[in-house]
């Protein structure tokens, strides 16, 4: 759990995506049942551009712990991981389900916002960025480029941008 924890901290804070995947990957091989490890993994394997691994560690973590606190996160992977292979409607459907799981996290209301915007929901995508904005009035979308792959953050970027959100 430590090291799971430390490698999505890594990811976080320095967006060094190659150390926050060594840390996860060990996590798992230390004890392959870790749903805390496979929850962060996931979202840590999203954000570094490897969407097969983070839906599998998603999938896997949700069938062994479902009801976990971290579930959110499985949820927000599995729509970081269908934002990369432009699939906007699925990506907004399990990023609304992390927002129902967690409606604390305000870039969950951006990500989601950004994906139903790309997928032609506007008015539904602007209600969930105007959330966002309420709980963070200082948002701006360049933020995903410190955390996630180019081609994520530019993707969640062009929904930002169809609703009016500041770079």
């Amino acid at each position: 759990t430590a090291l799971a924890i430390a490698g999505f901290v890594t990811t976080m804070l320095s967006n060094d995506h190659v150390a926050g995947l060594t840390a996860t990957e060990r996590a798992l091989q230390q004890n392959p049942s870790c749903a805390t490890a496979m929850y962060l993994g996931s979202l840590t394997n999203a954000f570094a551009g490897r969407p097969a691994v983070a839906t599998a560690l998603a999938d896997r973590a949700l069938r062994l712990s479902p009801f976990d606190f971290l579930a959110y996160q499985a949820h927000f992977a599995r729509g970081a991981a269908a934002i990369q292979s432009e699939r906007y409607a699925d990506a907004a459907l399990h990023l609304q389900t992390a927002l129902q799981l967690n409606s604390n996290l305000s870039s969950l209301y951006f990500v989601a916002a950004a994906a139903l915007a790309m997928s032609g929901q506007v008015s539904d995508a602007n209600s969930l960025a105007r959330t966002g904005l309420h709980m963070e009035p200082t948002f701006r979308y360049r933020m995903f480029s410190d955390l996630m792959v180019p081609e994520l953050a530019e993707k969640l970027a062009g929904g930002c941008q169809r609703l009016g959100l500041l770079e």
